[in-house]
């Protein structure tokens, strides 16, 4: 899944899980990617009192991948960012990709995301190959740029 829309287009607040993670048989970085979107509280009368308590995220297995990118993440957003499964079964280790790149706004906290220990700040390197739809998604044999499926828009 890439999720993208341009802030000043639109402004989207949504709650979403992949519902579709095909199984590859070649190594693959397919996951959820947020790019250039504002998370935000969809309910502003609550707003004041979710403040830092909202993770960005959890694993659904372990070998969930992830990624907010150049948003805009609002003051209800953990300082932590993501965050386990549970206490029992963390479903984390070292397959699990949760991760931010170049985020912005009150609930982007670079010292509590890494001192979390769960997200991973990506330097604009790691970053690299998360950046376009086209370094990310494959066809069924394993070449990247299959992206006739996503809105053209977006590219």
């Amino acid at each position: 899944m890439y999720v993208e829309e341009r802030m000043e287009e639109e402004t989207y607040a949504c709650s979403s899980h992949p519902a579709v993670i095909k199984y590859t048989t070649f190594i693959n970085k397919y996951g959820v990617y947020i790019d250039n979107s504002q998370v935000i509280p969809s309910n502003a009368t609550i707003a004041k009192d979710m403040v830092g308590k909202c993770p960005l995220g959890r694993p659904w297995n372990s070998q969930h991948k992830s990624i907010f990118m150049q948003s805009y993440l609002d003051s209800v957003i953990l300082p932590a960012g993501y965050i386990k499964w549970s206490a029992a079964t963390p479903r984390v280790d070292n397959y699990t990709f949760m991760a931010t790149w170049n985020d912005h706004g009150p609930g982007y906290n670079v010292t509590a995301l890494k001192d979390g220990g769960i997200t991973k700040v990506l330097s604009d390197k790691e970053a690299k190959p998360y950046k376009s739809p086209k370094d990310v998604f494959q066809t069924p044999e394993g070449k990247f740029g299959f992206v006739s499926w996503i809105d053209k828009k977006s590219l």
